[in-house]
This record gives C-alpha cells, structure tokens and sequence, in this order.
C-alpha cells in the first residue's frame, strides 16, 4: 500500500477494513502507511459514528414532533435491554471499567477517570453523542431543522424538562440497569454540566453505594442495605492517567515509536470496542427505532419517516467530502462500515458499489430498511445531492445494492 491509498485509476474489488489495512501495515512495519491508514480510519470513523448519532437524533425528534413524547418513551429499550447489558454487569469491575473506557474512546468522548471510596467516575468533558450535538448547537441554537427538545420532566429525563431527545437513552439505559441489580455505566444526566455537553458516568462499587437520587429520579425504590466500609483503590493514579488518554493517541505514539506489539494490541482494543461493540449497538438502536414506526403505525407513516431522516445517515461524511478534507471520504466510509463491493475510477469521478445491508442490523427485523433502497437514495439525493468535487448521488440497483457516484470536478 503506497502513500496515496486511491492513486491507482480503474476498477478495484471489496476492500478491506481501514482496521485490517492499519494492521497489515504494523505487521509489516510499513511505519509511513501505518501512520496514512490511521488519517483514513480516524477521519472515516467519525463519519460513521456521528452519522449514526445524527441520525438516531433525527428520528427521535420526528417521532417526537408526529406522535408526542408518550410515543418516545415507549422506545426506552430501543438502544439496550438488561438481557444486552447483564453480561457486562457481570464483568469482574476493573475490566468494566476498561471497557466502559475503550468504547468512550470510540464514542468520541472525551474524559478523565477519578476514584474514591465509593465509585469510578468518568468525567464526560464532552460526552461524544448527546454532549457533542449541544455543543454544536443542534438544540438550543435556532438552526435548520434543530434536534427536539422533551418538553415534559418524567423518568426517560432524569426528571428534567425541556431535555435533549437523544440524551433520553442515558435515564433509560442507566433504568434499565438498576432495575436488574447493575450498579456500573451509570450516567449522572442531571448536573448542570449537561447543558455544556458534560455529564458523569459511574461505575460504583456495590450497589449499595448507587447515590439515591440515581433512584429518585429514576422513579426506583432504593436499597435498604447500608454500603459498608470499602477503602481499596482498584487502580492506581498511572492506570487512571493511561486509561483517561485516547486509544487513538496511544496508538499514535506507538506508531512513532514503531513499537509493534503495543501498537497491535490498541488496534484489536479498537476493533473490540468498535467494529464488534458501538457500531453493532448503533446499528442496532437505528434498526429498532425505525422498525417500531413501521410495526406501530404502518408502512405509510415508516415510509414518510424513513425519507425525512435517513439522509442524517450522511451527513457528517458529506460535510468532510466537500469540505475536501480526505479526497477518499466515501470510499473510506463505506469501508469502515464493512459494505463496500467495488470500486471504479474515471476522470469524472469515482462510482461506488454499496451493500445496503451494512447500515442495518444483520437480522430479520432490519428486512423492510434494507430493502427500501429506494426511499433512501431519495432522502441522500433530496437533502444532500449536489455540484462539485466531492459531491455524491446514489441510485439503487436491481441486485438491491446501493451505487454511489462521487464527483471529482
């Protein structure tokens, strides 16, 4: 692999996972194509997660907007369910912690991990979906089409009214997780902070440390147990320095240091807290939420939804294609989501050929999105087609793909 990864003009087959491309230049020492795979997945992977982000923002505030917040809390499980979230409950608690931490690397959070007696705390400085979408203004700044707000207080808002749409899952996941006896990746949404993009997340030591307003606003009986006395340190101040730092940048400084092996075991940390943890959930959480409007009000109202959101899917890549930051923008992002087929170059541009099954969760419920190929090349074209370089349309072909042409003038 050289140095300009698209350099070479004509017809190329499935391509690889940009992870699978930066390993095969670690495993080689190829440090100079390590270093450009890296620039690819780093910018291509924020494409993809804020997309899904966007999104699922997208879709709440439509549901909330057509059908009442009533309908929007009858999605509490959408994203997760305990039967999802008890396995890493039952995870020996420094491994929680690790975990938690790694997939809040990828989630782009930023964070710094403090502990006492009673807890682990990670302090969201901002949380990497609902933090970052206030942050950017996507609700309390007048914008085109801004994200919703709740407009009542209950317990899928921390008992806040007027909350961000997309913050709801935190209350409800952090629910879920109380209502089966967890006491870790619990998020506390209500501090001031949050209207600044930042909240905490707690992994407590027992369940009988769980602060009690977890449980009041949370509309659940506390425990009646006394914590008892817990003075152990689960990690040192170096362990908490180390994991507060991004895999990113400790993957970066093993490369400058062509070290190898450490460089090797971040980039399988990635894939594990990546490609086989946040993009499957986030697929997933989109799958479900669109899955229940088509079960709850039919395939009309799926149909309207459908064409009015997905192009959100999108929008962050459109935004780095045109902008021209990575000329290979599409290309990488369909790479990172595992659903590029092939590739072909000309002087006009470059012509993509897309599984549409990549953007789904691979099971039957995700039937009615994957084939409503149509209806998302609409979307993309209606919201986000356009002239000049970097600029993308998308037709469905009969196989049920999906083909993309990108714009080089």
């Amino acid at each position: 692999m050289g140095s300009d990864r698209g350099a070479d003009p004509g017809v190329h087959g499935l391509q690889a996972s940009l992870l699978v491309e930066l390993q095969a230049a670690v495993t080689a020492l190829r440090w100079t194509d390590a270093g450009t795979a890296m620039d690819a997945f780093l910018t291509a992977h924020e494409a993809v997660h804020d997309g899904y982000r966007d999104v699922i923002a997208r879709i709440l505030s439509s549901i909330l907007s057509t059908f009442g917040q009533d309908a929007v809390e009858q999605l509490h499980e959408a994203h997760s369910t305990w039967s999802g979230l008890s396995p890493l409950m039952a995870m020996p608690p420094k491994d929680l912690v690790q975990r938690i931490a790694d997939v809040n690397h990828w989630h782009m959070s930023r964070f710094r991990l403090i502990e006492d007696d009673e807890k682990i705390t990670f302090l969201l400085q901002p949380c990497g979906s609902g933090g970052r979408l206030i942050n950017e203004g996507r609700y309390y700044v007048t914008d085109e089409r801004p994200y919703a707000l709740m407009p009542r207080a209950s317990r899928s808002t921390f008992g806040m009214a007027d909350f961000p749409v997309y913050c709801n899952h935190c209350s409800e996941m952090s629910r879920t997780i109380l209502k089966g006896g967890g006491h870790g990746w619990l998020i506390e949404g209500w501090t001031p902070d949050h209207r600044f993009g930042g909240c905490r997340l707690h992994v407590f030591k027992s369940f009988a440390h769980v602060n009690g307003e977890f449980f009041r606003r949370l509309e659940l009986t506390p425990p009646s147990e006394a914590p008892g006395e817990t003075g152990e340190r689960w990690f040192s101040p170096d362990e908490l320095t180390e994991l507060s730092t991004p895999i990113s940048a400790r993957v970066r400084r093993a490369l400058d240091r062509h070290d190898a092996a450490q460089a090797s075991a971040l980039i399988a940390a990635t894939k594990a807290a990546w490609e086989a943890g946040l993009l499957p959930a986030y697929r997933s959480w989109v799958t479900e939420l669109y899955g229940s409007v088509l079960h709850a009000y039919g395939p009309e109202a799926f149909a309207h939804l459908f064409r009015d959101t997905v192009f959100d899917l999108f929008s962050k890549a459109h935004e780095t294609a045109v902008r021209g930051v990575s000329k290979h923008m599409w290309r990488d992002f369909w790479a990172c989501l595992g659903g590029l087929q092939g590739v072909i170059t000309t002087p006009a541009g470059t012509s993509l050929t897309i599984s549409a099954s990549c953007l789904f969760a691979p099971d039957p419920h995700a039937d009615p999105l994957r084939l409503a190929t149509r209806e998302l090349c609409h979307s993309f074209n209606g919201k986000l087609g356009g002239q000049g370089p970097g600029s993308a349309s998308m037709l469905p072909t009969e196989s049920g793909d999906l083909l993309m042409h990108v714009a080089t003038s």
